[in-house]
């Protein structure tokens, strides 16, 4: 089946299509004015830092979550309805790669001093010139303090090529399309501009983070690769994933599929992951070239640092694929919701990290020269306590043991012949509810594409968008309602589409957007980009065909 058969939820009328920008402005320029207010030049400077949560927050969200992580299994990242195409063939994907075990260094975890001032890099280039000139060297390097000078890391027109088959992956955790057209993100409207983008992204099933990342990494459906839920339990380990949890993100025999950082490598690349879900876990035994753990208080700045540092290094020693992840949109939408400020002011933090990156792009002479692909694994919506389905009203909870991931639940019946009971007793539930659906494991719709994998509860209930899953025995109406904002609904609402944005040497610049695609897809033109032999996967070869035919550049 090609892509354009696959049926796409069209556009709310309140939704309208992303506008590419007139002529290029300024951050400040095309914010509206309550927020040039509230930013001050200080905001532009290098070391200016945006830690994702401030101490208040933090603690609130140990408070929610669990001092350890794993006490409420509420993580609220995943997803709804389905994408029919090619059968996955998740039997033979799902587990049949064992990875390594044994503790690892963390290399790259210590933080290093930020890069040279602009003005100060002008200087030094100026005075490197006329050094050169008079001494007729071939190439320098500009470095940071307290590293050593490399000539074979300098950047140069000459050593430009070398860069085209680069890629760097941004995700932009929980960026909801419609973001785009709050004017907020001039830094990304400008590389829409000036390469392409698509009307939206659409996320698999479940639209949670870790299945999603995870399938744009290796095109597989999270029944294929194995990361069905953020939390979900494997009979055959008789364990339970918990992302949260260092001993299961970190495990390599959990995560199923070939990632293409293991593609890259096993092809005589380099590579390099900044926080991407799974990167921190040797899968088929392989760990990116360069990586290091989670942490939530490494500021977005020098994240993109961290890409530019990694993409001086001398041309034997460089990544070809480099992925970096952002968490910041998606936790101010949980915690504040759609509309608030807190995620326009997330916007505007996160759209100065991308326009950091392309500043230090420009700076070593490599605009236009790498490839860049700002993506995001689902939207949001608003929920409240207004909208709450509650389980008890329809089964009796000593029957069974529910594994919540936010708005979706699996349940494990604790005797294995009240499966039929409980099934009976939730459908009937609703019907008469008319706000959840629920259906046995193997009965799941086929579009859904989650099926076939023992890691999937064998009964499973997601509800409408907005609403959420409550027992009315531990229910306290007197608290408040966390959290405001949720994901893991259908995913063709357009309230759970996604973002894709890239620019660079592989991509013929566009006006017009892409129709929207299915997030897997993105493996193959990865691979297809970094002329990679790709792993099996569930991506299509009609959309493959139609992106090379209108959106890759001409001989590539």
């Amino acid at each position: 089946m090609s892509y354009g058969e696959i049926p796409l939820w069209d556009s709310r009328v309140d939704e309208e299509p992303f506008a590419l920008p007139v002529p290029k402005k300024t951050t400040l320029e095309i914010l509206p004015e309550e927020f040039r207010r509230a930013l001050s030049p200080e905001r532009f400077i290098v070391e200016e830092s945006y830690p994702p949560h401030d101490e208040e927050a933090n603690a609130a969200f140990e408070e929610w979550v669990g001092s350890d992580g794993t006490q409420r299994l509420l993580n609220t990242e995943e997803s709804y309805w389905g994408h029919t195409d090619q059968q996955s063939s998740a039997e033979t994907l799902v587990g049949s790669t064992e990875g390594s075990t044994k503790a690892y260094l963390q290399p790259g975890g210590k933080r290093d001093s930020h890069y040279l001032r602009p003005v100060f890099r002008i200087f030094l280039a100026g005075a490197a010139c006329l050094l050169l000139l008079a001494l007729g060297v071939g190439v320098w390097a500009v470095t940071k303090r307290g590293e050593e000078t490399s000539s074979s890391s300098a950047t140069t027109l000459s050593s430009a090529d070398a860069y085209a088959r680069t890629i760097i992956l941004i995700s932009l955790d929980g960026f909801r399309a419609s973001y785009l057209n709050r004017n907020l993100t001039p830094a990304l409207a400008q590389l829409a501009a000036d390469g392409i983008h698509a009307k939206t992204m659409q996320p698999v099933f479940p639209s949670i983070t870790f299945p999603n990342h995870y399938s744009i990494v290796t095109g597989l459906y999270p029944e294929s690769h194995g990361i069905v839920a953020n939390v979900f339990y494997d009979p055959e380990k008789d364990d339970t994933f918990v992302y949260v949890d260092p001993a299961s993100n970190g495990n390599g025999q959990w995560w199923g599929g070939e990632p293409i950082w293991v593609t890259a490598i096993k092809q005589s690349h380099r590579s390099a992951a900044c926080m991407w879900p799974g990167s921190e876990a040797a899968i088929q035994d392989i760990r990116p070239t360069y990586w290091f753990k989670y942490n939530h208080t490494m500021p977005l700045f020098d994240r993109a640092e961290k890409i530019l540092e990694w993409l001086e290094k001398p041309l034997e020693e460089r990544p070809s694929v480099l992925t970096m992840y952002i968490p910041d949109v998606d936790s101010a939408g949980h915690w504040a919701g759609v509309d608030s400020k807190e995620v326009n002011d997330s916007l505007v933090r996160v759209d100065q990290a991308i326009e950091h990156l392309l500043q230090g792009l420009e700076e070593r002479n490599l605009t236009g020269k790498v490839n860049l692909m700002v993506v995001s694994d689902h939207g949001m919506t608003n929920s409240s306590k207004d909208r709450i389905v509650f389980l008890d009203d329809y089964i009796n909870l000593n029957d069974v043991t529910i594994l919540e991931n936010k708005p979706l639940v699996m349940l494990y019946p604790n005797e294995g012949n009240a499966t039929e009971g409980i099934l009976e007793a939730l459908t009937k539930g609703s019907k008469e509810n008319g706000r959840f659906k629920v259906w046995r494991r193997e009965d799941a719709p086929a579009e859904y594409h989650y099926s076939h994998s023992s890691r999937i509860g064998p009964i499973v209930a997601i509800p409408e968008n907005g609403w959420v899953f409550a027992v009315r025995s531990t229910y306290d109406p007197t608290k408040p309602f966390q959290p405001i904002g949720l994901h893991g609904y259908n995913i063709t609402h357009p309230d759970m589409q996604s973002i894709f944005i890239a620019s660079g040497p592989a991509f013929r610049p566009s006006k017009e957007p892409i129709p929207t695609f299915l997030n897997l897809e993105l493996y193959n033109l990865m691979c297809r980009i970094m002329d990679l032999a790709p792993a099996p996967n569930n991506g299509t070869r009609g959309w493959m065909e139609e992106f090379e035919k209108r959106w890759l550049a001409p001989g590539w």
